[in-house]
């Protein structure tokens, strides 16, 4: 083999190697705010899932002393609706907030998940929401059994 066929060898082997380097080089500002989205990788044998920080909070939750949550059900919309626990705008809110979780807890294609500020705006708007279901919820039912 000659120099100039080692060279042309040596050229092919390395190309898409070295293609791909310049390539994250490049656009590693662009992949470093990618990176906090990503939930699950998966590239031949190799598999991660970034459920780790989940785990993590869950020790930090632990450690904390912090009691146990318990699933808790559903709210019933329309039972509020129609017993007029909640003004119509608060029960067009406590939908709205039933999507935003729902985008949240499964995610599609649709951006980002939630920032810091966005998901502790949103656990005010429900602290509302549960004040007034509780306020409203102290008041006696009338005998139709409808808070008018």
């Amino acid at each position: 083999m000659d120099w100039l066929t080692f060279l042309v060898e040596l050229a092919k082997a390395l190309g898409w190697p070295f293609a791909v380097v310049v390539l994250v080089f490049v656009l590693r500002q662009s992949l470093v705010k990618l990176i906090p989205t990503l939930r699950h990788l998966k590239y031949g044998d190799f598999e991660a899932d970034f459920g780790e920080k989940l785990e993590e909070a869950e020790h930090k939750a632990d450690a904390a002393h912090l009691p146990a949550a318990e699933p808790t059900a559903a709210l019933d919309v329309e039972l509020i609706r129609q017993h007029n626990l909640l003004p119509p705008e608060a029960v067009s809110l406590l939908n709205d907030l039933r999507a935003l979780r729902n985008v949240a807890v499964h995610p599609r294609d649709e951006g980002p998940p939630p920032t810091a500020e966005q998901a502790r705006e949103f656990v005010l708007l429900s602290q509302r929401l549960v004040q007034a279901l509780d306020a409203n919820a102290a008041r006696p039912l009338p005998e139709d059994g409808s808070r008018s």
